[in-house]
């Protein structure tokens, strides 16, 4: 399947909430992102119905280094790189705005250990060097 990845506009907030239903934070992400405090990335597919297959935010306030959260797939399009699509993107937007760093974490409630495991070796192998804080972007 062919898609593409790019920033989210106020029109999305639609197809946003066919992947995860709350109106009110992607609200809340599109005034963010006005005020540069966020980037809302989405993946979607390049076909004439282009449905949003997923989401990431890159958060860019409160840290002295971005942060990649909230990476949401559709769970009939996981599985064809669509979320490694939407970190690269985010961490293309990091590096374009000067960061050398990027801070990662992942949801232990969310997580296994060894969904942790492999995370950590994913963004070590296409982000850079990743440790307890973040990851050097390369």
């Amino acid at each position: 399947m062919k898609y593409s990845v790019r920033t989210a506009v106020a029109r999305d907030i639609a197809g946003l909430c066919s992947v995860r239903n709350n109106e009110e934070l992607f609200m809340s992400y599109m005034k963010q992102q006005e005020n540069k405090e966020v980037i809302v990335a989405i993946a979607e597919t390049e076909d004439e119905d282009s449905v949003i297959m997923g989401f990431g935010v890159l958060k860019l306030q409160g840290k002295l280094v971005p942060k990649l959260s909230d990476l949401y797939v559709k769970e009939i399009y996981r599985g064809q790189g669509a979320g490694s699509a939407l970190i690269r993107y985010r961490e293309e937007r990091a590096k374009e705005l000067g960061y050398s760093e990027m801070f990662v974490s992942v949801d232990p409630a969310w997580q296994s250990q060894n969904d942790q495991a492999d995370l950590k070796a994913w963004l070590s192998c296409h982000l850079g060097s990743v440790h307890e804080a973040g990851c050097l972007l390369q």
